[in-house]
């Protein structure tokens, strides 16, 4: 339903998917909605030679987003497809595609990204569509992917069996046409001294991150650690203004050391992942690429059992510890006092990226997924 790098995974993912899929000799079609559309993100995918088709939004009811002119396409369409992977869960379109591929007896595949349990924003509202709606999305898809055992979980407690649910984990690349930047560059564009330890987060500005708890926690690695900054990249979701208030009830100096960087391209982003010496994501849902991404620049991780976890992070990668300001506190300042650990640390996580997050194989897992299903609707 949305088509921009702005909104994270959700949309970056089907992107990247699809052009390891026209890779192996697929065809791959993109629907979504003129919402918050980026024209140079769809020219980016297009010269992948995946097809990407928009149909307008007339109305946005909580980001329900409904466009109705996608119900005569899949009409006239949806007969040429052999599968569709939906990316999702709550959605108009997601509906619509389920009510078609019924009708067509095509399989489909389910990608929910974490957002099965209907947490924090509309919770009540997700719950009544959930009843209304999501259910029989889930129920009419053939098969389901989640990205971690605890998606795994979620989707047992919405009732789907577990023959029906695949974990296929995250996948990350280099970047397209370009080395990595070099380390440093970031550090100069933006004033920051080599002798400096940069903790640096990058998301939405959003009350359900836990961006307070970092705030509490970057307030005692400040004291312990006076030449330090804290860095969040990523748009405002209407959470920076209570964040800034709280920084300096703590006497945090914004924006000295803590810096809203907003949203950067990706080669910046990419470049403030090489430069930091830390990377802290304090609470996330499914799995986020930007953890893959760290990896692949060295850079550790820290991050919280507060949302979902990933087991294998903690002392391989970083460290994963209880949704706890201390806590969150004393593992950043572990891994910026010791250049040597921040070095071993780096180098695992790189090694887990590479071997088990390539997204030639990420590709393959569901090239096989696609064939089961078809093989099933047969």
């Amino acid at each position: 339903m949305f088509l921009t790098p702005r909104r994270g995974g959700a949309s970056t993912f089907p992107y990247i998917l699809s052009q390891e899929l026209i890779k192996r000799g697929h065809t791959v079609t993109i629907l979504t909605t003129d919402f918050e559309l980026d024209d140079d993100y769809v020219s980016r995918i297009r010269s992948k030679g995946v097809e990407v088709v928009s149909f307008h939004c007339v109305a946005n009811i909580g980001q329900y987003l409904v466009s109705p002119s996608m119900k005569p396409w899949l009409k006239n369409n949806i007969s040429d497809y052999d599968v569709i992977h939906l990316h999702g869960l709550r959605s108009y379109q997601n509906e619509l595609a389920t009510r078609f591929a019924r009708r067509t007896g095509k399989p489909v595949v389910l990608q929910a990204h974490g957002s099965v349990r209907p947490l924090y924003e509309k919770r009540i509202l997700k719950m009544l569509y959930d009843m209304i709606r999501g259910r029989k999305i889930l129920k009419s898809s053939t098969r389901l992917v989640a990205v971690t055992n605890t998606e795994l979980n979620d989707y047992k407690r919405a009732g789907a069996e577990r023959n029906s649910i695949e974990i296929v984990p995250v996948g990350v690349q280099p970047p397209e046409g370009e080395e990595y930047p070099e380390r440093g560059e970031f550090r100069r564009s933006h004033g920051i001294g080599d002798d400096e330890r940069v903790v640096l987060y990058v998301g939405r500005i959003h009350g359900t991150k836990g961006l307070d708890l970092l705030i509490r926690a970057y307030a005692g690695v400040a004291d312990r650690i006076p030449k330090s900054r804290l860095l969040l990249v990523g748009e405002d979701d209407g959470y920076r203004e209570f964040l800034e208030r709280l920084a300096k009830s703590l006497s945090i100096r914004v924006p000295e050391n803590l810096v809203f960087l907003g949203f950067v391209t990706e080669r910046e982003k990419l470049a403030a992942l090489i430069d930091a010496d830390v990377f802290v994501t304090p609470r996330f849902y499914g799995f986020p690429a930007t953890f893959l991404e760290s990896l692949m620049c060295g850079t550790p991780i820290v991050t919280t059992d507060g949302g979902d976890y990933i087991d294998w992070i903690d002392g391989r990668a970083g460290y994963v510890v209880s949704y706890d300001e201390e806590m969150m506190r004393d593992a950043i300042i572990r891994i910026l006092e010791s250049e040597q650990l921040r070095n071993e640390l780096g180098q695992r996580g790189r090694e887990i990226a590479v071997k088990n997050h390539n997204w030639h194989s990420v590709a393959e897992r569901f090239e096989t997924i696609y064939e089961q299903c078809i093989k099933k609707h047969a």
